[in-house]
C-alpha cells in the first residue's frame, strides 16, 4: 500500500507546483537563436509574456528591434538585459516603446531595463496622451502601503524621444516626459544617458514625475529641453531634464541626484535642468550630491528663472 500512497503524494506535489501563482515563478528566457534575423519584435513579445529575466542571443553585433506598438507590462516582475547590443526603436511616429502599469491590488511589480538603448519614440496629443514618449510608468494600485511599483533603468541610453502636448487646458506642467513619465511609483536611474529628448508644450524634457519618488545616480543628461506651448505664458516649458510635482505618500519620499552631470539642457519657462515642486506636509525632500551643472539655460528672458534648478512648494 505504501507505493500507491507515495505516488499519490508525488502527484499532489506536482499539481501544487504547476498551479503556483505566476508571480512566484522565476524564468530565464532568451530572445533569438544566434542571428540578428532571429531577434524579432514577435520574439521579444513572446518572451515578455509571463515576465521573468530576459536576455538576447542575436549574434556578435548590435541589433535594432523595430516596434509596431508599445510593449505592455502589468502582471509580472520583468528584467530585460540588452547586453549593450540592443536598441528598441518605434516603426513610426506616435508609438511609445514601453507602457508599465500596475492595477488594483497588484502593486508589487518591478520592471528593470538594463544595458540597452531606446531612441526615436514620440507621443502627441492632449493631456495624458502625450505622457512618456518612450516609457510611461503608471500606477493605479489599490493599496500603496503594501509595495511600491518600481521602474529601474540601469545603463540605458535614451535619445531623440519627443513628447508633444497639443492642448493642456492650462496645466501643461502636469504632462510631458520626453523620455520617461512616471505616475505614483519609484523611479531609479543608474549609469544611464539621456540626450536630446524633449517635452514640447509640457514639462520634463527627459523625465517627468508626478506623485513619485526618483533616484538618479551616476548618469548624464545632455541637450534635453522643455518648450512652451504656443500662446502659453506660464503653464509649460518647465524642467529641461527633469520635472517633479510631489513625491509618494509612503516609503522614501525623495528626489535625489547623486554623481550625475547635466550639460546644455534648456527649460523655456523655468528650470534649465530641473523644476521640483514638493509638499512639506508629506515629509518629502530634494537633494543634490557630487553632481555637475554646465551651460544649462532658461530661454525665456521675461519670465524664466533657475538656469539650473527651480521650484517651490
Amino acid at each position: 500500500m505504501r507505493r500507491p500512497i507515495r505516488s499519490f503524494i508525488i502527484f499532489l506535489l506536482a499539481l501544487f507546483l504547476v498551479t503556483l501563482p505566476a508571480t512566484a515563478q522565476t524564468e530565464n528566457k532568451v530572445v533569438g537563436t544566434g542571428t540578428p534575423e532571429s531577434c524579432t519584435e514577435q520574439a521579444l513579445r513572446d518572451a515578455i509574456d509571463g515576465g521573468g529575466s530576459i536576455s538576447f542571443d542575436c549574434g556578435g553585433g548590435d541589433v535594432t528591434i523595430t516596434l509596431t506598438e508599445e510593449l505592455f507590462f502589468q502582471d509580472y516582475d520583468t528584467l530585460i538585459d540588452g547586453g549593450n547590443r540592443i536598441t528598441l526603436q518605434p516603426a513610426g511616429p506616435g508609438i511609445r516603446v514601453v507602457y508599465f502599469r500596475t492595477w488594483g491590488f497588484d502593486a508589487a511589480r518591478t520592471l528593470v531595463l538594463r544595458n540597452l538603448s531606446i531612441t526615436g519614440a514620440s507621443r502627441s496629443g492632449p493631456g495624458e496622451e502625450s505622457n512618456g514618449a518612450a516609457i510611461y510608468a503608471r500606477s493605479q494600485a489599490a493599496n500603496f502601503e503594501v509595495d511600491i511599483p518600481t521602474l529601474i533603468l540601469q545603463n540605458v541610453t535614451m535619445t531623440n524621444n519627443v513628447s508633444t502636448q497639443t492642448s493642456s487646458s492650462g496645466n501643461g506642467y502636469d504632462f510631458g516626459g520626453g523620455a520617461v513619465y512616471i505616475l505614483g511609483g519609484q523611479l531609479t536611474v543608474q549609469n544611464s544617458t539621456f540626450i536630446n529628448n524633449r517635452s514640447d508644450g509640457g514639462a520634463g524634457g527627459a523625465l517627468h514625475g508626478l506623485g513619485s519618488s526618483i533616484l538618479i545616480e551616476n548618469s548624464s543628461f545632455q541637450d534635453n529641453a522643455a518648450t512652451k506651448m504656443s500662446g502659453d505664458t506660464g503653464n509649460s516649458g518647465y524642467g529641461g531634464s527633469l520635472y517633479v510635482d510631489g513625491t509618494l505618500r509612503q516609503g522614501e519620499r525623495s528626489i535625489q541626484i547623486v554623481g550625475s552631470t547635466f550639460t546644455g539642457n534648456t527649460g523655456e519657462n523655468s528650470g534649465g535642468v530641473a523644476y521640483v515642486n514638493l509638499y512639506s506636509d508629506r515629509g518629502s525632500f530634494f537633494s543634490v550630491d557630487s553632481s555637475t551643472f554646465l551651460n544649462n539655460t532658461v530661454s525665456n528672458g521675461q519670465t524664466g528663472w533657475g538656469g539650473a534648478l527651480a521650484g517651490g512648494g
